[in-house]
């Protein structure tokens, strides 16, 4: 099968309007729930590593620099860097809910649209913990991208 055959046979959602939705509602409520929390972001600890990678002298090797590549476009919004917790956050919650697009059952869908902001960990380890929100990111990402390759080779 050519690729040009391929790239024709995907489909994407009709409208990714339900999944920007619920990205900006889960968004706003991880907003909400940072006031309550008085752990500072840790995004800002790959600060330097960001820095060093961006003048082409790396200072380690010791730590991958995932979440610091990751930091690069927002180092101008430091020291606390909320801005980038707060964007990767609504990339990955726009990507689950595009992947709960798949589920034809509305209350499954209902339970798995839930399941993510009503986390309270989770929530807390996207503000506070120094990567998991990138991981969070690349996991909805991949998951996603690999639902559509799956979707398109049922179909």
């Amino acid at each position: 099968m050519s690729i040009k055959k391929k790239l024709s046979n995907i489909r994407f959602p009709a409208s990714s309007t339900p999944a920007v939705i619920y990205a900006i509602l889960c968004t706003f409520l991880l907003i909400i729930v940072s006031n309550f929390v008085d752990l500072p972001y840790l995004f800002g600890n790959w600060e330097v590593k960001a820095k060093s990678i961006l003048s082409f002298s790396l200072i380690d090797n010791y730590y991958p620099p995932g979440a610091a590549i990751a930091l690069i476009p927002f180092l101008w919004a430091g020291p606390e860097y909320s801005i980038g917790v707060f964007f990767y956050y609504f990339l990955s919650c726009y990507f689950y809910g595009q992947i709960c697009e798949i589920i034809k059952n509305s209350k499954y869908k209902t339970l798995a649209l839930l399941a993510l902001p009503l986390n309270p960990y989770l929530s807390w380890l996207c503000l506070t913990s120094a990567d998991q929100v990138v991981e969070l990111f690349f996991l909805m990402l991949f998951s996603y991208a690999l639902t559509i390759r799956t979707t398109c080779n049922l179909s």
